[in-house]
Formats: structure tokens, sequence, C-alpha cells
């Protein structure tokens, strides 16, 4: 799990991490066969289990524009997410979600990456169930799935972890803590924004900026 204040950077960091260039880098020869899927939470309808397992299906869907796995699958999980919507039954909503990932998993050799952003009130609020059936989609296709989960704060916080805790352990030991950019990553940051206002600024004000931000994102 990824963790850091309002405007720390998380969906930069989301948005850099599923460049092409950089899962080269990373992943190596795992890279053109790992989707990184990004779940918006925003998205979700929060009274609505079976809702959560059509945003997941969704996601896969909008994954396909960028790795293009053919229309064939294109149209198989468009069918999927239609039978979700249309029978707004969570039990069948978590089975059909349980068949597009092994369609893309088992049958086409694909690793997925789920990337759960603004997930805090969702991890506060969802049910053992859920956590638990995501658990068990991930050791059902275990090396080819996994989740990271971007939060403000510490899952601990957010929900005792007995509650959760076969979900828990996953992300436990694994955090990645987002803090003040170094000075070159926001000199960066302070010339893209030049360009996109287009207003340029000297070098001198660049640097008072950064040291009176103490580099942090948002400021």
């Amino acid at each position: 799990f990824v963790i850091g204040g309002a405007s720390a950077g998380k969906t930069r960091l989301m948005d850099f991490i599923s460049r092409e260039k950089v899962k080269q880098y990373y992943l190596g020869d795992q890279a053109q066969a790992t989707w990184l899927i990004r779940v918006d939470l925003n998205r979700h309808h929060a009274n609505e289990d079976w809702n959560f397992y059509e945003l997941l299906i969704s996601s896969l869907m909008l994954g396909c524009n960028q790795y293009k796995p053919g229309v064939e699958i294109f149209e198989q999980l468009v069918d999927l997410d239609r039978q979700v919507l249309e029978s707004r039954d969570f039990l069948r909503a978590l089975r059909l979600f349980e068949l597009a990932v092994h369609m893309l998993c088992k049958n086409l050799g694909i690793n997925i990456c789920f990337l759960l952003d603004e997930f805090d009130e969702m991890y506060s609020n969802m049910s053992k169930e859920l956590f638990a059936q995501l658990r068990g989609v991930r050791d059902a296709n275990k090396y080819h799935v996994c989740y990271g989960l971007f939060l403000r704060n510490l899952p601990e916080r957010l929900r005792p972890p007995s509650e959760n805790e076969s979900f828990y352990e996953l992300v436990s030991q694994r955090m990645i803590g987002l803090g003040p950019y170094n000075y070159d990553d926001a000199i960066q940051v302070l010339q893209q924004m030049e360009v996109r206002r287009e207003f340029s600024l000297t070098a001198q004000w660049r640097n008072a900026f950064v040291q009176a931000s103490g580099a942090h994102p948002g400021l």
C-alpha cells in the first residue's frame, strides 16, 4: 500500500508507474504481460456491494484501451459487465468477476495488479466478506493477481486488522510512504506547471518556491 496525505502525489505516482517505459525498466520481460489496472473508488456506489465487482470488471474493460489484448477479449469483458449490471446480484457479480480474472490470468497468462485509488473510505466500511473474497481471488490466481492500495491513513487506523486479517497480512509489511519530493523532482514539477500555465519563473523563484513549500507537491 502507498500512503500519503492529500495532494502528496499519489495519483502522479500511479500515472508514472503505469508508463510503458517505467514498467519495462522494473519488470523487464514481464512488462508486456502485466496490467496495472487503476480502480477509482470515486466511481463506486457505496451502498451496493455488487457494484464493487462491477467497478473492477469495468476497470479491466478500460485497461483494454491501454493494453489492447484484442477485440474478442474486450467484448467478453463488456458482456460480463452487462450481465452484472442487469442482474444487480452480489453473488453473480462475484462469480463473473472471478471468471474475468480467470480468463485473463489463466487463459492468457496476464498478471493483474489492481491499483485501488481513494480507498480509505472503502477500506473502513467494506464488509469482511469482500476482503475475504479479494484474498480468495488472489489465492486462486497466485503470482498473477495482486493489489495496490492508495491511502491517506494507515490501514490499521482505518479499521482493526482482526476484522480483515487474511487481506491485511497481504499488505501490512509492504508500505510505501510518500514524503516531500527531492530537489530535482520538485524543480521538474514546477517547470511542468510553468508550461501548463504559460508562465516562466526564474531559477531564483523556483528555488524560493521549493524552499517555502518544503518540496511538498500539494503546496
